[in-house]
Order: structure tokens, then C-alpha cells, then sequence
């Protein structure tokens, strides 16, 4: 399930039928009081938050802090980022 919510999609128009497994997958692993963190591409998230606030339950985003580091790693500059998740916000 990892997989097919984090794949960023380019190419379809519409997100239903692709999103159907998932949930599928809510609905039959879901109990009372489960949060959903939704996250991602817009158009997904709309339509997953939507839906899991049609079965009763939560959704939240989170908010995040990044801290960036600069390291010189064969005479090329790479930055290295650490995301931390500071407080989750309800949609």
C-alpha cells in the first residue's frame, strides 16, 4: 500500500480507480479512533481525505521542520536535509 499512495502520478486524469485499492484497504483494516496522515500530491490527498472523512474517521497533515547542511563531497556541493515532524494539524 506504501508503494501506490507515495508514487507520484503524471499521467492520469483521474485518481478513483487507481486509489480504489487503498481503499479497499481502509475499510476492512480500519478500527474506531485510527487518524489518517495524508500527505502528498494535492489532487490525492483531497480525494483520501475526503473519503476517509466519509467512514467517520481523522485525517491530519503534518507540519514540518527541515534543517539543511551543506557538505562538500568531491569537490561537489551536496545538502542534506532531516525533516521532523513538529505538530499535526487536522484537514
Amino acid at each position: 500500500m506504501k508503494q501506490l499512495f507515495s508514487h507520484t502520478l503524471t499521467d492520469l486524469t483521474e485518481l478513483s480507480d487507481y486509489l480504489e485499492p487503498l481503499k479497499v484497504y481502509i475499510r476492512n483494516h480500519s478500527n474506531e479512533g485510527d487518524v489518517f496522515l495524508v500527505q502528498g500530491d494535492f489532487a490525492r490527498c483531497f480525494e483520501m481525505v475526503n473519503f476517509i472523512k466519509s467512514l467517520g474517521f481523522m485525517a491530519v497533515h503534518s507540519t514540518t521542520k527541515r534543517d539543511t547542511i551543506e557538505k562538500m563531497v568531491n569537490d561537489k556541493a551536496e545538502n542534506f536535509s532531516r525533516f521532523e515532524h513538529v505538530i499535526f494539524r487536522r484537514y
